[in-house]
């Protein structure tokens, strides 16, 4: 059958009218009202000796860039796109949730607070990276870098997670990837003096930035504090599951606030297959509520951990929680878990 190509694209829309003719009005949509990012508002370039920032609400999730500052303190309290960071010296910056990833470059002696799905660095000297991280951070041809466990809190930066795509309970901040190790070295270590977040990152002293309540304690953070696989203490451990209901959040937060004398190695929130609910409880028990939704694993190392951790959910619901039976259990149950976010730092 023949195909009338004027009629299947729309022959009115493409024509020149004649000079007799009106020509007819073209239909606005939003997408074309919308103004388009000035990326001058989005960039700071060459500041030297400077405070710069953004408040929340002004950048919105657009791309920013920074590049060819020395000696400045950044904050940008609002979420973005992506963030290319080229060629600073000494400049200290905090960068609030990035939907994406973010690039450093050619920069030497640098602190950095932030969030992201992906972090890189290349040709690097000298970094100190607070870090929340959903994927492996990466860093190539880079040296003298530390990383430590993302530690921040102001009104919106729950809501600016959120609105990046990031959740709070996905964190490797300590598990890194080198691209050029050097035999018989490593490129980077890890920061050990948490409690002086303060000493790395100055507050601002000047107004607007001075006005945004922040806090910078482990205990106030909306990422809670973790040490981190590769640093587990050594000790026992105990394995908490909160599974998916509508307030799970709340739960976990609960429960990491009521847990007394025990460290915090790492949190992991995923979804899971009818097999991984066996290789990590090795039961069919939980094979229904586990699969509806995201569960939220909280492994905790120390003494007596299994009594602490049953204490802590006193008063809670067990319908949505599971707590290793004794430490054997916990032992299989955190070797299973290790296998699964092995797997998925594969993919």
């Amino acid at each position: 059958m023949g195909c009338d190509l004027g009629k299947l694209f729309g022959t009115a829309a493409s024509r020149i009218p004649l000079a007799d003719e009106e020509e007819e009005d073209v239909p606005q949509f939003s997408w074309n009202r919308a103004p388009k990012a000035d990326m001058k508002d989005y960039t700071f370039d060459g500041l030297q000796n400077e405070v710069a920032g953004k408040m929340p609400g002004t950048v919105n999730g657009n791309q920013f860039v920074i590049k060819d500052c020395e000696n400045a303190d950044i904050y940008i309290f609002d979420y973005c796109g992506t963030v290319t960071v080229d060629d600073c010296k000494n400049c200290r910056l905090f960068i609030g949730p990035i939907k994406t990833s973010i690039f450093i470059r050619d920069c030497t002696n640098i602190v950095i607070v932030t969030a992201c799905q992906q972090f890189r660095t290349r040709d690097c000297k000298k970094l100190d990276a607070f870090l929340y991280c959903v994927t492996q951070p990466i860093i190539e041809a880079t040296t003298g870098v530390k990383f430590g466990c993302f530690q921040f809190q102001y009104p919106e930066l729950r809501e600016q997670f959120r609105a990046a795509g990031l959740g709070f309970f996905n964190n490797n901040w300590n598990n890194i990837h080198d691209f050029t190790p050097v035999p018989g070295e490593s490129n980077h270590g890890v920061i050990r003096d948490y409690d002086t977040l303060s000493a790395y990152l100055p507050l601002p002293s000047i107004e607007p930035f001075n006005t945004v309540p922040i806090q910078t304690d482990s205990k106030s953070s909306v990422i809670p504090f973790t040490a981190g696989v590769k640093y587990r203490p050594a000790g026992e451990s105990c394995l908490i599951a909160v599974f998916s209901h509508a307030d799970q959040e709340q739960a976990v937060r609960r429960i990491l606030l009521s847990v007394p004398d025990l460290c915090l190695v790492r949190t992991v929130e995923m979804k899971l297959s009818d097999v991984q609910v066996k290789n990590v409880f090795h039961s069919d028990s939980y094979l229904r509520i586990a699969t509806i939704g995201d569960t939220v694993f909280l492994e905790f190392v120390g003494s007596d951990p299994v009594s602490k951790c049953r204490q802590a959910i006193e008063g809670m619901s067990r319908e949505h929680l599971h707590v290793s039976a004794d430490v054997e259990a916990a032992s299989r149950e955190v070797n299973g878990l290790n296998s699964l976010t092995e797997m998925q730092m594969a993919v």
